[in-house]
């Protein structure tokens, strides 16, 4: 299962500072293999040194550089976190210090670039937990695109901005990076709003986005183990004009993909990745693009091969989902009828809800626009079911939004599904602090199905979430946020009533339901 990236930064862990002329940064989290990566949000300007033209020749109106002058302009610095210069003919990068990125830049300003250069990691064998990039329309500040891999065979594309990393594409595990300490052809290319990697000439990633459209190159290398340092050697270093003959060089084949909404509601999200990608990554639509009910949108596959595809509305439920799906001829694929059963929207003339008073709480409509529920005591459970809708295999999908934002407030809320008269039944649940798990409820007592375990993909303190709840068969599914956060078993409720849950811990607490859809199982 694939998780989608919808916070869109990842939290900057820490700001360390630069050194005279090379450029530090913090790091953030590798969410592939748990280790941390390096951003360049954040740091200062470094001051350009003297460039020669002595090792630059034209290529495709840019440059070349074989880094056998040691004035060609790259940055030269040594901290205490580790050093990037010239050594006999190539540009090494020495990260010391764990989650701490060293890079140099090349002082000079491009908007679309072809970059092309060889790297080896001597250290790769004994310390493979590492990130090795080439950088594009890297801007004084440091923001920009870096093109990277990993000595354990991974690659990714990622922004960097003022606010932190954006996952542009997923760290993906692939055969097609080696491993160790090998000789390693990049390949990068920046051109308008569309990014591409390649690695030994094969293509490997696409992303598109439009912030930086100029700014610089640079070259980077980071350590993700303490006391492990990498070294990053570079040779062969080339930045062409994509806009030439230059072009030529890369293989840039592309399909066509065309998705048909017939679902009766708008989609807001197409994802097409790598099957080895362990997220759904960017969205092929826009920010504000929506595929209208009854319209078609193509897309241009680059990279043509083997891709999983997900399709989703706009309130983050799955309209389509297709594994292993093949690019390398044009792919049409039709979204259909989403089968909704109910759409409560919480008005103050629901009645399909008895709201009221509880042992341990009460419920209500407010505002004309939610349901709440109120957990009047302390560690223990407010449930309310819907008066006369039950169902057996559903799928559940609400936005929900804690009230009380303090730091000890632990509360998990959520849906039920297979609500039985005496309030046993699943329970898929969320809490403040960032926690999700699915779990069941028996005789007022709730015991983990999942793991209860802090996951990315929850928005905390009062911001809102999107909890989706698939109850199919004996298999129930959990996403948050459009986020695959866990799958269980469980035979004991063949079926029953929808609901809503909370408990109040360690003290009382308030959760607004904003509404809550149903839909009948997608059948792929």
């Amino acid at each position: 299962m694939k998780r989608t990236f919808i916070a869109g930064f990842i939290l900057i862990i820490g700001f360390l500072g630069l050194a005279a002329c090379g450029l530090v940064s913090s790091s953030s989290q590798n969410p592939a293999s748990g280790m941390q990566l390096a951003t360049l949000s954040g740091n200062d300007s470094t001051t350009a040194v003297s460039t020669s033209t002595a090792s630059l020749e034209n290529y495709g109106d840019y440059f070349t550089d074989d880094f056998s002058d040691p004035e060609s302009g790259w940055v030269v610095s040594t901290t205490e976190n580790g050093s990037v210069g010239y050594q006999d003919g190539a540009y090494v990068i020495e990260a010391k210090n764990n989650q701490v990125i060293i890079w140099g830049r090349a002082h000079r300003e491009f908007e679309d670039v072809l970059i092309d250069t060889d790297v080896q990691v001597p250290t790769g064998e004994e310390n493979e937990d590492n990130s090795i990039s080439v950088d594009c329309r890297v801007q004084e500040n440091g923001n920009g695109y870096s093109f990277e891999i990993s000595s354990d065979g991974m690659y990714g594309i990622h922004k960097f901005t003022d606010d932190g990393t954006k996952t542009l594409v997923p760290w993906t595990s692939s055969q097609n990076v080696p491993t160790g300490n090998q000789v390693i052809h990049l390949t990068a290319l920046c051109r308008g709003e569309e990014l591409f990697f390649w690695v030994n000439h094969v293509p490997v990633a696409y992303a598109h986005d439009d912030e930086f459209s100029s700014g610089d190159v640079s070259l980077s290398a980071s350590s993700m183990k303490e006391n492990k340092p990498t070294r990053a050697v570079f040779t062969n270093y080339s930045a062409a004009d994509p806009n030439t003959d230059a072009i030529a060089s890369v293989n840039l084949s592309q399909t066509q993909f065309s998705v048909i909404n017939d679902s009766g509601q708008d989609i807001c999200m197409v994802f097409a990745v790598d099957p080895d990608s362990p997220t759904w990554g960017q969205d092929l639509l826009d920010a504000d693009q929506i595929i209208s009910d009854g319209m078609t949108q193509t897309f241009p596959m680059y990279f043509p091969g083997l891709r999983d595809v997900n399709i989703e509305d706009c309130d983050s439920h799955p309209l389509y989902t297709g594994v292993n799906v093949d690019f390398s001829q044009d792919v049409t694929i039709t979204v259909p009828d989403a089968q909704q059963l109910q759409d409560w929207e919480f008005t103050g003339t629901d009645r399909a809800w008895i709201t009221g008073n509880t042992h341990s709480g009460h419920s209500a409509l407010t505002n004309d626009d939610y349901l709440s529920l109120y957990a009047d005591r302390p560690n223990q459970m407010v449930e309310i079911a819907s008066n006369n809708f039950s169902i057996a295999d559903v799928v559940m999908v609400s936005s929900a939004t804690l009230v009380n934002d303090t730091e000890d407030n632990l509360s998990p809320f959520g849906l039920m599904c297979r609500v039985q008269p005496n309030g046993d039944g699943i329970f898929f649940a969320i809490s403040g602090d960032g926690h999700a798990s699915i779990r069941y409820v028996k005789d007022s007592y709730y015991y983990d199905l999942t793991d209860w375990e802090v996951s990315d993909a929850v928005n905390q303190g009062v911001d809102a979430n999107i909890i989706e709840g698939d109850c199919i068969g004996e298999t129930f599914t959990l996403y948050i946020n459009g986020s695959y956060i866990g799958e269980t078993h469980y035979q004991d409720y063949a079926s029953g009533k929808v609901g809503l849950a909370l408990m109040g811990y360690p003290d009382v607490t308030q959760v607004d339901f904003d509404f809550l859809k149903l839909y009948a199982p997608q059948e792929n």
